[in-house]
């Protein structure tokens, strides 16, 4: 924050809110999240010895799975939190607190950059992506999910739908992007075929005259078991938003 009495950003939100939930992430959406990994590295074409970055690296998942594979992999993560849990789990690999918006790596230095479930996080997304691509080698691979809009994505749209519903959505919170801007990109991409999954791998192979290729687009279908019949509640934690949470949070000002 940059006053006493000021709001946070909605950075700064993202930020202070997964460093909060760092320890219980691979309890609830990580149940999910761990799913798409495979198809992310897939994606970049990762192979051993490659250079890779993992960009909003949350516990580490993508740079975990890549570092078993023989590939040198670093995560950066915007939240402490899930810093020190990234490499308490994954020793194997490298990992800093960093920004997705201001990489701290120099011009072509990796040969592939996934962001798993990052970019819907950040305030400025498409600056994201561009350094994502400066800091790649020509040749090199970028890959991201996000979840699908909330009629494809159901469990997400019981959470979201819930808030609507029953919550004061005029408490103040800090600007944000679209959540689905890029779910909404992708679902366009594929309108001539029938897809009921819910989250999107988009894919950029190498550069041409210095613009990406067309992206290529897939989809992957979750299935998640509640622990218990009146568990409902943590459907929530399950979304992986902050700022559901965080309008959760100030419908119970004593609460918090």
């Amino acid at each position: 924050m940059t006053g006493h009495d000021q709001a946070p950003s909605f950075k700064e939100m993202e930020r202070d809110g997964w460093h909060e939930r760092a320890g219980l992430y691979d309890d609830y959406a990580g149940r999910l999240t761990t799913e798409a990994t495979a198809r992310l590295l897939d994606a970049v074409g990762a192979i051993p010895k490659m250079r890779l970055l993992d960009v909003c690296c949350g516990p580490g998942y993508g740079a975990g799975q890549a570092a078993a594979l023989g590939l040198t992999a670093i995560g950066i993560d915007i939240a402490p939190g899930m810093v020190a849990e990234a490499g308490h789990r994954f020793p194997a690999a490298e990992f800093r607190v960093g920004d997705a918006e201001e990489l701290e790596f120099s011009d072509c230095s990796f040969d592939a950059v996934i962001c798993p479930f990052g970019l819907l996080h950040l305030p400025e997304p498409d600056k994201a992506i561009s350094e994502a691509f400066r800091v790649l080698k020509p040749g090199g691979r970028y890959a991201f999910t996000v979840w699908c809009s909330p009629d494809r994505a159901r469990l997400l749209g019981l959470a979201l739908n819930a808030t609507l519903a029953h919550a004061d959505m005029t408490v103040p919170l800090p600007p944000a992007p679209p959540m689905f801007q890029f779910s909404e990109a992708g679902s366009k991409m594929f309108a001539s075929k029938t897809c009921r999954s819910p989250i999107m791998v988009r894919a950029s192979k190498g550069f041409l005259n210095g613009m990406r290729k067309s992206p290529c687009v897939a989809w992957q279908s979750f299935v998640y078991k509640l622990r218990r019949s009146n568990s409902a509640f943590e459907m929530p934690s399950l979304t992986e938003h902050v700022s559901i949470f965080a309008v959760i949070a100030c419908q119970f000002p004593a609460l918090r």
